[in-house]
């Protein structure tokens, strides 16, 4: 996907959440299935947890930048070389 559809994805799961940016967590894998147990096994409620493959990496970590300044939790500059993946909860 290409990353206006990702953040279309995103805006709306946000809004149909009636929360704010704030409440959700934003990141980047190769490997959605490993993080979100590695979340859980953290202490976190991966129960919203949402995933997209991105076009690329860099479509990838945009998505991520951009909604981190919206206000969402995360770190930017995880994943590695194949992290496509852009996910929240």
């Amino acid at each position: 996907m290409n990353g206006r559809q990702i953040a279309d994805e995103i805006r709306y799961w946000v809004a149909v959440s009636v929360r704010g940016y704030a409440d959700w967590t934003i990141g980047i894998t190769n490997d959605p299935e490993r993080r979100s147990g590695e979340h859980q096994s953290e202490g976190d409620n991966v129960r919203r947890w949402r995933q997209w493959q991105a076009d690329s990496k860099v479509v990838a970590q945009e998505v991520e930048a951009f909604f981190k300044k919206m206000g969402m939790k995360g770190d930017l500059g995880g994943g590695n070389e194949d992290s496509v993946f852009v996910y929240i909860f």
